[in-house]
């Protein structure tokens, strides 16, 4: 990870606990990812300020059941470390860390990798090539349309 990310994220290590909170941290963060740039594109509803669009003003998502992918998987993300391998991490503003049952990292990158692949919408395949508990790489590759 870079040095802004680093500032961003924590890396999830095996025994990290994790559970919602209900908070709506993860609908106030900056605008400056690709996704979340994305949903405010797409929102029907005008941002306010660091807030998604889609956040009613008593922090519940108006489009929970039929939010973008990147949500689902919200506030967990896959970043490169200094290997090139993929890491699972999670927002560090998160107030759900620390909580709740032991985290399946293994379990979370899959979901991560299946919620990518339903984003590209056959654009191209994110693949896990090699899994080992907490790291993984992941390959994404040109799906090719048969002649």
């Amino acid at each position: 990870m870079n040095a802004k990310d680093a500032m961003r994220f924590k890396v999830i290590a095996p025994g990290d606990r994790w559970r919602c909170t209900g908070c709506a941290t993860c609908c106030h963060i900056d605008f400056e990812e690709d996704w979340l740039a994305f949903i405010v594109r797409e929102a029907k509803y005008p941002p306010k300020g660091n807030r998604c669009p889609n956040l009613r003003d008593d922090d519940r998502c108006r489009i929970y059941r039929q939010r973008p992918n990147p949500c689902r998987g919200f506030p967990f993300t896959l970043r490169k470390d200094g290997q090139g391998r993929h890491r699972l991490v999670i927002h560090a503003q998160c107030k759900g860390l620390g909580k709740g049952p032991k985290l399946d990292i293994d379990a979370w990158m899959r979901r991560l990798v299946r919620l990518a692949n339903r984003e590209h919408r056959g654009r191209y395949r994110t693949e896990l090539t090699c899994f080992d508990g907490d790291l993984c790489i992941v390959t994404s590759r040109t799906k090719r349309t048969p002649k």
